[in-house]
């Protein structure tokens, strides 16, 4: 199912607006009022890619540091 999704990822000093088109591949409900989406992701607006992978490199340093 395609979506377009709009969210930001908490990165300092500033936390932009990322906007990506992409598919529904995952999706589960885990309680009455919440639920798991996994979006593959085709495409990104602007500089949301490069800020995507930034944000995910960062916390995988962090994650390696703590091993």
């Amino acid at each position: 199912m395609p979506v377009k999704a709009r969210f930001s990822v908490p990165m300092q000093p500033a936390q932009p607006v990322i906007i990506a088109a992409g598919n529904i591949v995952h999706f589960r409900r885990i309680a009455q009022d919440r639920f798991q989406v996994g979006i593959q992701f085709e495409e990104f607006e602007g500089g949301g890619c490069a800020c995507v992978d930034q944000y995910v490199r960062s916390l995988l340093n962090e994650r390696g540091k703590s091993a």
